[in-house]
């Protein structure tokens, strides 16, 4: 991976993190759930929105396709923080039935 290739998918997590975040906090003030806005902040980012709206954009950030080492690498994150995801939740579901 080139320096230009490795510095595209790190903004491409900068941005997809801080949209999380921004999202959780907005989601919190809302006394809703932090995930759902984590969550709609993926679909917002994502190929659902953004990439009907901004295709060439979301190219250039995401990666093009699954040849491109962004997308091998954005995708590889994707998976670990699902397995992440799945994990606390079934963590904090296991917690709750306890009581």
């Amino acid at each position: 991976m080139t320096d230009k290739e490795l510095g595209a998918v790190v903004l491409a997590l900068l941005l997809l993190m801080t949209g999380a975040h921004l999202l959780g906090q907005l989601f919190t003030r809302m006394r809703q759930p932090k995930v759902v806005g984590e969550i709609l902040a993926g679909v917002l980012l994502g190929p659902t929105l953004l990439g009907n709206v901004a295709p060439g954009f979301v190219e250039s950030v995401f990666g093009a396709g699954a040849s491109d080492p962004r997308s091998t690498s954005l995708r590889l994150v994707y998976n670990l923080g699902l397995i992440l995801l799945m994990f606390v939740s079934g963590f904090s579901v296991r917690h709750v039935l306890d009581r």
